[in-house]
């Protein structure tokens, strides 16, 4: 699966709605690693870009910066 790095750059007006798309793209991007259809080096190398423009957008808005680990957000999930 490719992925344009553009694709995350920050256009929407709502912070909100533009980190839960990046969340969304996230969990499908796991989804497609867990059943083979992306190699794990693929899929860490687009999760670093999307923690990225997650916490991008949240110092440009004065929000504070997400530390966190998918494989735990994935197992709470579950």
């Amino acid at each position: 699966m490719e992925m344009d790095a553009n694709k995350f750059v920050y256009k929407e007006d709502n912070i909100a709605k533009y980190i839960i798309k990046l969340c969304q793209a996230l969990a499908e991007l796991a989804y497609q690693n867990s059943i083979g259809i992306i190699d794990n080096y693929i899929f860490r190398q687009k999760e670093k870009e999307i923690y990225w423009a997650i916490n991008r957008v949240l110092e440009k808005n004065n929000k504070v910066k997400l530390f966190f680990n998918l494989e735990e957000l994935l197992l709470v999930g579950n």
